[in-house]
């Protein structure tokens, strides 16, 4: 039976087929051979990046990130400490498919969080430009996050989650797979989301309940919102009943994209 230091030096002599070492500058990162990665990107030590991965300009790679499978992140992204991106969906029907992950633009990626590329169902998982993760969130399988989206210390998302722009969910909140949470909603600390959340509302519970608005891109559609949730949660109508009743008496964007929201949500609402 071969020791603990026999199969350490097997393991260094595979990973240095797979992967270019540079041994002449300060960098101790394995970075496989048909990576792209563009000239002013900063990778630190003990990083390990697969041969599908592109990176582009702008980024910085922290220490101990691994990022595998068919990767690309967007410019000016940075990827702090032990992040692990690109990983196979923990999904027991995954097999094996070439699957995607797209990471935009100008995102912060938190120390220890875990992002896994799509599944054959979806074939993708996506974060928008300026997506803020905290440290040790989770990012499941084929989940579609917008743009500006914000998740703090702990939050994990389940396969197949969708969130619109510019949403915010606290620490340690947890979402139920195929979930929808609207542009522009919050959600509190500690909440458990099994269903859906409209966008501009606010939710908070275990499990969640709608509370009041959430962010609102503008005083008049703040209004127009207030006047929705009333009538969504606090009217004693059905959601069919509110949905016919916010037709007839609100209008503008926000109440457009709320109401077809409602239309589309297979789950039900929090509320």
């Amino acid at each position: 039976m071969e020791n603990i230091q026999t199969r350490k030096l097997r393991e260094e002599r595979r990973l240095s087929r797979l992967f270019m070492v540079d041994t002449e500058g300060k960098s101790a990162a394995r970075i496989a051979s048909g990576a792209k990665i563009a000239d002013d990107v900063r990778v630190d030590d003990r990083v390990i990046i697969g041969p599908d991965v592109k990176i582009e300009s702008g980024c910085i790679i922290a220490t101990e990130v691994e990022i595998r499978g068919r990767t690309t992140i967007g410019r000016n992204t940075r990827i702090s400490t032990g992040a692990l991106l690109g990983f196979p969906p923990q999904h027991r029907e995954h097999e094996g498919k070439r699957t995607k992950l797209i990471i935009g633009s100008s995102c912060l990626i938190g120390e220890r969080a875990t992002i896994h590329r799509g599944t054959s169902e979806r074939g993708i998982t996506r974060l928008g430009r300026g997506v803020r993760l905290g440290a040790l969130a989770h990012v499941a399988h084929d989940c579609l996050l917008g743009d500006g989206v914000r998740l703090d210390t702990l939050t994990q998302l389940a396969g197949l989650v969708e969130i619109g722009n510019n949403a915010h969910l606290g620490n340690m909140v947890g979402v139920h797979q195929h979930v929808r949470i609207g542009s522009g909603a919050v959600v509190f600390d500690h909440a458990k989301i099994n269903k859906d959340v409209p966008p501009y509302l606010k939710a908070a519970g275990q499990p969640a309940e709608i509370t009041g608005t959430g962010n609102c891109p503008s005083t008049e559609a703040r209004l127009m919102i207030t006047r929705a949730y009333e009538l969504l949660c606090r009217s004693g109508l059905n959601i069919k009943q509110a949905r016919k009743k916010i037709k007839e008496e609100l209008s503008g964007p926000a109440i457009t994209e709320l109401l077809a929201f409602l239309e589309k949500s297979s789950r039900g609402i929090c509320r």
